[in-house]
């Protein structure tokens, strides 16, 4: 699914067909940038949240990362298109930050293709892009394996129909 932003054009104007309302419209895909952090341990009940300017650093609309096992965080940041993004980890705890990370942002730049993998430690800034696992649809290995048993049986039928044929010319 694409996610569509609508965006102010300061221009000339477009014709349009239908109601011949001139305006400019300009689509952005927004992209999907994994945040994975290095070994980070909390304390229980405790998480560890990004918070950045794609959301205006707001910590209550903060990316909460998953825990995996080795105290190795991990979550999806969903941001408008190509962008200079800038974020920090924060340590929060019922929906309140216990610890923001101190130091500069981690910043990277966002652009061309596909998904980016950024992997960071938690009190430093440096970031390592990594190569995002590529998602395999289900849904297509799903159709394949249908089609596949849609093929076995058609053959089983057809092997069915001519053994019943013969039988009835014998």
């Amino acid at each position: 699914m694409v996610a569509l932003k609508t965006l102010r054009y300061v221009g000339g104007p477009r014709r349009m067909a239908g109601n011949g309302v001139s305006r400019r419209v300009l689509a952005m895909a927004a992209k999907t940038v994994t945040i994975r952090t290095k070994p980070t341990p909390v304390e229980f009940g405790q998480s560890i949240s990004v918070v950045s300017n794609v959301n205006s650093w707001e910590t209550s609309t903060a990316t909460t990362l998953s825990w995996t096992e080795g105290d190795v965080w991990q979550g999806e940041l969903e941001v408008p298109g190509d962008v200079n993004l800038e974020f920090k980890l924060v340590k929060m705890a019922n929906g309140e930050v216990i610890e923001w990370e101190e130091g500069e942002n981690k910043s990277f730049v966002v652009s061309g293709k596909g998904s980016k993998m950024l992997e960071c430690s938690w009190g430093s800034n440096e970031l390592t892009e990594t190569k995002a696992a590529r998602k395999r649809s289900s849904s297509s290995s799903s159709k394949k394996k249908k089609e596949e048993e849609d093929v076995a049986v058609e053959s089983a039928v057809a092997v069915e129909s001519a053994v019943a044929v013969e039988s009835a010319v014998a």
